[in-house]
């Protein structure tokens, strides 16, 4: 699947993805750091990924994880700081949303600060429910 949104194409499929690009845009961000290209690897080949694109460049990215009957675990939305403001957050978080079989599954995510992107897509805040397990290999959630 391909879709347009202002300049950029937003797609689906796996090919396209560019893994550096995707490490890049993750070590900038607080909960996925200590990725690694093994980590991306395992990432795009066990999840339902989503990439934006500009000029054929990777600038954003998102994914889920599902068992695609019942729940998804929507995480690592991320969009390059060149190309936010202009709703290509939104607008990728949408496009993933509607895939099968995420479109008729329920979903949960994690975040601190980014409500406001996630409330417009059916998302509300609950965080008595939520528990974490730190991994064991490094110490991260």
């Amino acid at each position: 699947m391909q879709e347009a949104y202002l300049e950029y194409i937003l797609s689906d499929e796996k090919a396209l993805l560019q893994p550096e690009r995707i490490l890049a845009l993750l070590k900038e961000t607080a909960w996925a750091r200590h990725y690694t290209l093994d980590t991306i690897d395992g990432i795009i080949r066990n999840s339902l990924c989503m990439g934006a694109y500009a000029g054929g460049m990777q600038v954003g990215f998102a994914r889920c994880v599902t068992d695609a009957t019942t729940v998804f675990y929507l995480e690592d939305v991320v969009i390059h700081p060149e190309h936010r403001g202009c709703g290509l957050g939104k607008a990728l978080v949408k496009t993933i949303l509607a895939q099968e079989p995420i479109c008729r599954l329920k979903g949960i995510l994690v975040t601190d600060d980014a409500f406001s992107l996630y409330e417009p897509f059916g998302f509300v805040r609950d965080r008595e429910i939520f528990m974490k397990k730190v991994s064991p290999l490094n110490g991260c959630f």
